[in-house]
């Protein structure tokens, strides 16, 4: 067994284990996992396809993106309706968005970002966050017949933001418009995307209460 800093979604046949300290049995054989002070190593072992057993679920930091004027929030309702802890941030420029994840990507740690349409159904931001890719997204309808994974609800792993420090600096600024294209083909040339199932839903505001401000 071999520790491995790779991103498991490029490694084919790859899966962690664990990020809890302690002995996992999976297949008849035991897979340890140390943790050395407040580093975990991360424990990689060539299985075949499967998911091991995790003792706890791992804390989640999930931050809802939206728009000062709009009477109720949607992805703020369902995840309270779900009890899943979360801060809603303003968006009051058209760079707001960009300087949020900019922000989130310089404090280093996991998280999920969904915007203020987006109605996640019970367990889909767990089952983002306790993955062990690096960069996880569902899909929603951007239009009608229109189903793809997008900037709505995604999440980032620290152990991208680790890996790339630096690469908010090529978004910074960027206009809300255009922030989910440049992430998205930033992200590309470093990983690769896993796309959760079945999709979210997409309660779309066909008017905007800010003209220019995120819709």
């Amino acid at each position: 067994m071999a520790d491995s800093v790779e991103d498991p979604a490029n490694a084919e046949g790859y899966i962690e284990v664990s990020t809890a300290e302690g002995s996992y049995t999976y297949g008849g054989r035991v897979l340890d996992v140390r943790i050395d002070g407040d580093t975990v190593t991360t424990v990689f072992e060539k299985l075949e396809a499967g998911v091991a057993v995790r003792s706890a679920p791992l804390p989640m930091k999930v931050v809802v993106a939206a728009v000062p004027g709009v009477p109720m929030v949607v992805a703020h309702s369902a995840l309270e309706m779900e009890g899943v802890e979360h801060t809603v941030e303003l968006m009051s420029s058209e760079t707001s968005y960009a300087a949020l994840l900019t922000s989130l990507w310089r404090e280093g740690e996991t998280f999920t970002l969904v915007e203020h349409d987006i109605a996640p159904f019970p367990g889909a931001l767990r089952a983002m966050n306790d993955c062990y890719s690096w960069w996880c997204a569902r899909s929603y309808h951007l239009a009608p017949h229109k189903l793809r994974p997008a900037f709505g609800c995604v999440r980032f792993h620290a152990q991208l933001m680790r890996a790339y420090p630096e690469l908010w600096k090529r978004w910074d600024g960027e206009h809300w418009m255009t922030l989910d294209a440049t992430v998205y083909r930033v992200l590309q040339e470093t990983t690769r995307l896993h796309v959760h199932e079945p999709g979210v839903a997409h309660v779309k505001q066909l008017v905007s209460p800010l003209k220019g401000v995120m819709a």
